[in-house]
């Protein structure tokens, strides 16, 4: 994943560049996710290299 389409991951239905009009878009999944995480005090990150594959770490407080 390039920076370019990391910096739009956690927006809903935002669309790569290299996108056709016809391709689903990126969807509600990382968006909807990121903000259940938050809304319990924690954060949700991704690290990405191309190439290399993509790390999605979810952080969640001990209560």
């Amino acid at each position: 994943m390039t920076a370019g389409e990391q910096s739009k991951v956690f927006d809903s239905f935002a669309r790569s560049r290299d996108q056709k009009a016809n391709e689903k878009s990126g969807g509600l999944g990382l968006p909807l996710a990121r903000q259940l995480v938050r809304a319990h005090g924690g954060d949700l990150t991704l690290t990405s290299e191309p190439g290399q594959g993509t790390l999605v770490t979810l952080h969640l407080p001990r209560q």
